[in-house]
């Protein structure tokens, strides 16, 4: 007897998706994607726009309708401006082959682990905030998140996404 095709259909709910085949969440798990909440698998809202570009999901909005991704990216940057550059950044890291994960209990926008490497397998190898090149940073700006990272023993690392969405990193340290 052959198995039961693996669903791939993720629910939307706000800004997460809910995975609803628990063989598909076991899958995404594996590959370094989303997190158990409350007896349920969630993906954040970069690794939703990022599976169902690479056409890993399908995303389902409340009326059991499908949704595109630039759909998708276009509600996202509705209630977060800065959403766009850092998507980029997110596809850029993961491309490279990092797991990334959302930074905000950082402090951070993501938290990034060793190449090949899954949350809990490895300490966090750098935190990433995304900045676009007309954006001024201040100098206490710049020493409280050096100084997040060095508590966090981990790499603090500015990503500017420029005109042409290209993504470029600067390491930034305490001397």
């Amino acid at each position: 007897m052959a198995s039961a095709k693996i669903s791939d259909v993720v629910k939307l709910m706000g800004e997460k998706g809910l995975v609803m085949d628990p063989r598909k969440a076991d899958q995404l798990r594996n590959g370094g994607f989303g997190e158990n909440k409350e007896k349920q698998f969630v993906l954040d809202a970069f690794e939703l726009v990022f599976l169902l570009e690479k056409e890993k999901i399908s995303v389902k909005d409340s009326k059991n309708k499908r949704i595109a991704s630039e759909k998708l990216l276009q509600k996202f940057q509705k209630s977060n401006p800065n959403f766009f550059n850092q998507f980029q950044v997110f596809h850029d890291l993961r491309t490279k082959g990092h797991s990334v994960k959302t930074g905000f209990k950082f402090g951070s926008d993501f938290r990034v682990y060793p190449k090949g490497k899954r949350v809990g397998e490895a300490h966090t190898e750098m935190i990433v905030n995304v900045h676009s090149p007309q954006e001024r940073l201040s100098l206490t700006q710049l020493a409280r998140f050096i100084r997040l990272a060095q508590t966090l023993h981990t790499q603090a690392v500015l990503a500017v996404v420029d005109g042409e969405n290209e993504v470029n990193y600067y390491s930034i340290a305490r001397i």
